[in-house]
């Protein structure tokens, strides 16, 4: 895959990954009518979206060293996927356990707006 066509996907995922999210926060608001449950939800998405970001920069730097180094590009993907599991497990712990953000509606958004990384299969080339 081309840097610039990587680059375009990665930024359309994180587009429509934001999109879910704050559509699912407003979602969560109109059903529940409470703020804490709306900014859970957009804590949720935020973390998918951070995720993601990390994820496509990783990517990035693995398909650079690939053409180089192909161990090292695998090395880097590696990485990039294990650094990508920890943000997602910390900002979990943070949001649920430090900041007392309710669960469910912070654990759905994440879940919808992950369903960005479908958007590719939709675009018309």
């Amino acid at each position: 895959m081309p840097q610039q066509s990587l680059q375009t996907t990665s930024r359309r995922i994180i587009f429509v990954q934001a999109g879910l999210g704050v559509f699912t926060s407003l979602a969560v608001y109109v059903v529940t009518l409470s703020w804490l449950a709306m900014i859970s939800a957009l804590f949720g998405a935020l973390i998918a979206v951070t995720a993601s970001f990390v994820s496509a920069s990783r990517l990035q730097r693995a398909s650079r060293l690939a053409y180089q180094q192909p161990r090292a590009g695998l090395a880097a993907l590696y990485a990039g996927t294990t650094l990508r599991f920890l943000i997602v497990i910390f900002a979990f712990a943070l949001g649920i356990g430090l900041l007392k953000l309710p669960a469910i509606h912070m654990i759905l958004a994440f879940a919808i707006a992950q369903l960005g990384y479908l958007s590719p299969l939709f675009q018309r080339d």
